[in-house]
């Protein structure tokens, strides 16, 4: 037993969630009909009492885990609903600092610290439950925003949801008995007769409803029963529950059967992204690519799906994320040798992509127009190279002592004016090859920066040169990293003397591991959240050692090496 705490009012309480966030404080949350609580020397104040339910949070510091630090109220007034069926769900997201809270209310207003959301559901639905995500800054207890949504109907209505970085994913029926109502006056209705369909939500981490999307039967009496939902590392969002239907379903691509009764079911939805691509006369491009990126944490720098364009310069996505995406736009180098790769929002880098709604009917588009590509005429010239940074070594005084890296391949290099972080004044564009190498040659005399664009990573150092007189740059090498992107450290070789070889990665069941050295080691398998889920000690050599990931749930993992004087750390996928 770590610790144990207790509360003491003149109601009913009921316990809610734990969590603990990185530095190891602790959150709990309950829900209390008394008009106060005491635990130990705090005391929870500002509850409605007498018999109406409301939710409370308590911070426990990791030094006195017995002892709540402070507390916070959501004022929910739930009266005959059992508490302890009613959502109560909170999570700690790491790359925030913030806690996600999901809640069920009943009052008129939904009240949170400072906070105050009215609800969405027509004057004559009062007495209709509706829900709220809620985002508190555990740092000062303060609400920092809520999004909401409710059904004209008197009774809580069961939904799957899932909390990321990228914010928080509903999965909500659609009854065709009643209206699913939002902020910003959307109303979702179902009019086919006796049938059930659903409705994807995306709240991001700004607090904006970023995405609404419906998907209803094809015939009256057919119905979807969600049982839960995800989000794909390829930003689509996946959901599984049982279907009944009299017709062949399309499902964003996906072909769902005939049933004679209820039949299981799990689909990877996409939106539909399209446009066409211009040349700055605004002219159709009939020749090149449109590539799809992740910007969000769990997806950036991946190239989730290519497009290419079209004779009239059209392109289509069938795989959209729901949302934290880049689109660019890569003509073709023989046809089009004086025109630049552009980003929707017509911009060159991806930091300056502006950001998109998708909360439209229909499928968005996306139209690009191209810029110019400046013409250089100078003598001087520059080299280097990017790679990605996944596994680090470190010697036993934690001093980066040699990196495995992966080539970046057909990444974008930019050469710009003397100006960091948001700069367009692009000079020059050019692309790494298979082998992460890229070079820009013609430079005219002056100042400049090179700034890898790989979109979601955000430079953490740049590499600034001048040159003049037909000078050469060499030796301009950047790593790519969790934190950002980096300059590779003089004297840091490229590959390890002392790699590890981890596959298959993407990995299911278990995973392979081995060494040029050999010798006893701890291996460690950490979640994104750094809680370490799996450990083990294997004799690690030239040969086949494996790790049993039976149990371990699916998702991206840190992989921890140690022994022998050597700390070795890599990204492992689990599927």
């Amino acid at each position: 037993l770590v610790f144990n705490i207790a509360g003491q009012g003149d109601g009913d309480e009921y316990s809610g969630e734990v969590i603990f966030d990185t530095t190891g404080n602790c959150y709990i949350t309950g829900a209390s009909s008394s008009m106060q609580v005491t635990f130990g020397e705090h005391t929870v104040y500002g509850l409605s009492g007498g018999g109406i339910f409301d939710l409370f949070g308590l911070k426990l510091d990791k030094n006195i885990l017995s002892q709540p630090s402070g507390s916070v109220v959501v004022k929910t007034m739930l009266n005959f609903y059992t508490p302890g069926y009613t959502l109560n769900k909170i999570k700690y997201i790491k790359d925030i600092d913030k806690i996600i809270w999901l809640t069920t209310f009943k009052s008129e207003t939904l009240a949170a610290g400072q906070l105050n959301l009215p609800k969405v559901t027509p004057v004559g639905a009062f007495s209709s439950p509706e829900y709220a995500a809620l985002c508190l800054d555990p740092a000062s207890g303060q609400f920092l925003w809520g999004q909401n949504f409710g059904y004209n109907i008197d009774y809580e209505t069961t939904f799957a949801s899932f909390v990321n970085s990228s914010g928080v994913y509903f999965a909500v029926p659609l009854s065709n008995y009643y209206d699913l109502y939002l902020t910003g006056n959307k109303i979702l209705s179902n009019n086919l007769e006796g049938s059930l369909g659903f409705a994807i939500l995306h709240v991001t981490m700004d607090g904006r409803l970023a995405y609404v999307k419906s998907v209803l039967p094809e015939m009256p009496y057919d119905a979807f029963n969600l049982y839960g939902i995800s989000l794909l590392r390829s930003g689509r969002v996946f959901v599984a529950g049982s279907y009944y239907s009299q017709s062949v379903l399309f499902l964003d691509g996906n072909i769902l059967p005939i049933t004679t009764g209820s039949y299981f079911f799990a689909a990877a939805l996409g939106y539909g992204i399209q446009g066409t691509v211009y040349t700055p006369d605004h002219q159709p491009v009939t020749k090149g690519v449109v590539k799809l990126f992740g910007i969000n944490t769990d997806t950036r720098g991946i190239e989730l799906e290519k497009s290419d364009i079209s004779g009239s310069g059209k392109y289509e996505f069938y795989s959209a994320p729901s949302s934290g995406f880049a689109i660019f736009a890569e003509p073709d180098p023989a046809t089009y040798p004086n025109l630049l790769g552009t980003y929707f929002g017509d911009v060159n880098r991806w930091i300056n992509v502006p950001l998109v709604d998708l909360s439209v009917a229909a499928a968005p588009v996306f139209d690009i127009t191209l810029k110019e590509r400046p013409t250089l005429v100078g003598t001087n010239s520059a080299d280097g190279s990017v790679a990605f940074a996944d596994n680090y070594l470190f010697d036993v005084a934690k001093r980066l002592k040699s990196i495995e890296g992966k080539p970046v391949k057909s990444a974008s290099v930019v050469l710009v004016g003397r100006t960091k972080g948001d700069g367009e004044n692009i000079i020059a564009q050019t692309y790494t090859d298979d082998y992460g190498f890229f070079t820009f040659s013609n430079v005219p005399d002056g100042s400049y920066t090179v700034i890898v664009d790989l979109p979601g990573y955000q430079h953490k150092q740049f590499f600034d040169f001048d040159v003049t007189g037909g000078q050469g740059v060499s030796g301009i090498h950047y790593l790519v990293t969790e934190e950002g992107i980096i300059l590779r450290p003089l004297g840091i070789s490229a590959v390890s003397a002392h790699s590890f070889l981890i596959y298959p990665n993407p990995a299911s069941g278990i995973v392979k591991i081995s060494t040029r050295q050999a010798g006893n080691y701890v291996v460690e398998l950490y979640n994104l959240s750094g809680q370490k889920v799996k450990g083990t000690r294997l004799l690690l050599n030239e040969g086949e050692s494996q790790m049993d990931l039976s149990g371990v749930a699916p998702g991206v993992y840190h992989v921890r090496i140690s022994g022998n004087n050597i700390v070795f750390n890599a990204k492992l996928v689990i599927q």
